[in-house]
């Protein structure tokens, strides 16, 4: 019993989904991101393939997260400038948000990726 107590205690953890790669920015000194937080705003280079989650987490911006799989909405987003530099609205996204939200530029910072680089301004907007 206790080997099977001990072998249970001590296996390996399977790697987490939110864990933030080491991101590499693009080599662009006058294209760079606006992303609000609750608290804090930052400036940061563009990533392509990045989601918006990744940039701020890596960047140390406030944006709260629970699951990362775009059931939650906490990351919630409200994209004020730059929509044509970010990947189309996913599945999950249109799952959970409501067409209007969409068309009026909410998007989910764990779905949403850059694409192209490009002046985007991104302001956290969890609906609590």
């Amino acid at each position: 019993m206790r080997e099977m107590f001990l072998r249970w205690f001590n296996r390996r953890k399977p790697a987490q989904a939110e864990q933030t790669p080491e991101l590499q920015a693009e080599d662009s000194q006058d294209e760079i991101i606006q992303l609000s937080g609750r608290t804090k705003e930052r400036w940061v280079k563009p990533v392509i393939g990045a989601t918006i989650l990744q940039l701020a987490d890596q960047n140390k911006v406030d944006w709260y997260s629970n699951c990362r799989r775009g059931t939650c909405a906490r990351c919630r987003s409200k994209v004020i400038e730059g929509m044509e530099y970010l990947s189309a609205p996913n599945e999950a996204e249109t799952a959970r948000l409501e067409p209007e939200e969409i068309e009026q530029g909410y998007r989910l910072g764990c779905q949403v990726k850059v694409e192209k680089i490009g002046p985007l301004k991104v302001k956290h907007a969890p609906y609590f």
